[in-house]
Order: structure tokens, then C-alpha cells, then sequence
């Protein structure tokens, strides 16, 4: 595939962690975003999924009301380099249990 003139190769992150997860205290969403904005990332977006499993076991929201442990995924699309100085802290950050995906994606 021919990609426009002006188009870029970054990476793209993605981290899933269950929202009640956190991090000295702190949420780890919370945490991430100041690392992101300290680093000069462009930007970041987080999307609280109804359900899923992982594990520690399945979590699922009910009609009564959402459960704290449901997942989140943070992504954001970064320059290569900012995105691997960062990787040593961010997996100290999600800890054992969370998820950390790259991949190399065109921007167009």
C-alpha cells in the first residue's frame, strides 16, 4: 500500500488493567496519563469495557450497577522513541497482572 505524503510510522499502545488497579496509592490510569503528559505525549484515551476475565477471574457489570473491577484499556499512538524510553516504568506501573501491547501502526 502507497501511503500519502506526510504519513508517519509511530507506535501504538495499548494497556489493560482492571479499574480498581492501582499504583502507590493511585490509580493507574491516573498515573499513566501524568507519565504520558511529562513525556510530551500527544495524547491518550481510556475505554472502561462492560466485562471480562483475566487471572484473577471473570468480572462483568450488573443491572444494579458497575462493578469496580471491570477492565480499562488505555491507548495512545506515540513516537517509537518516547514510547520505549517509557516501557521499563509503564510495566512497573501495571504490575504483573495488567497487559502492555505495542505495534507499529502508519499514520496517515
Amino acid at each position: 500500500m502507497n501511503l500519502p505524503v506526510g504519513s508517519t510510522t509511530k507506535l501504538r499502545l495499548g494497556i489493560v488493567v482492571r479499574q480498581s488497579d492501582s499504583y502507590r496509592g493511585k490509580r493507574i490510569s491516573d498515573v499513566l496519563f501524568q507519565l504520558f503528559k511529562k513525556n510530551d505525549f500527544g495524547g491518550a484515551t481510556v475505554l472502561l469495557a462492560r466485562e471480562g476475565y483475566d487471572d484473577r477471574g471473570f468480572v462483568t457489570s450488573t443491572a444494579l450497577g458497575l462493578s469496580a473491577k471491570l477492565p480499562l484499556v488505555i491507548k495512545t499512538v506515540e513516537l517509537r522513541e518516547r514510547v520505549l524510553s517509557l516501557l521499563e516504568r509503564m510495566k512497573e506501573v501495571v504490575g504483573p497482572h495488567g497487559l502492555i501491547t505495542i505495534s507499529e501502526v502508519d499514520v496517515i
